[in-house]
């Protein structure tokens, strides 16, 4: 098969440039739901950050009060 170097017809810039925008309109909103994946797991992860430093908290409370302590790690519910 030979290949000529040809110009460009208008139907297909206009092919290639409909391309260009699907390609660019999925790549934005691959990126928004990757922020949105981000903002949500960070947003777990302080909870749980908060939850293990209530959970050591109380463990050390009791520790100096000489109290026994068995409460089960709260993140792991």
């Amino acid at each position: 098969m030979v290949f000529l170097n040809l110009p460009e017809t208008r139907e297909e810039r206009v092919r290639r440039d409909e391309r260009e925008k699907i390609r660019r309109e999925e790549g934005q909103r691959r990126m928004e739901e990757l922020d949105m994946i981000r903002r949500e797991s960070e947003q777990i992860r302080m909870e749980l950050r908060a939850r293990a430093a209530a959970w050591y908290a109380r463990m050390q409370e009791a520790q100096a009060k000489g109290e026994r302590f068995d409460e089960p790690p709260t993140w792991e519910e």
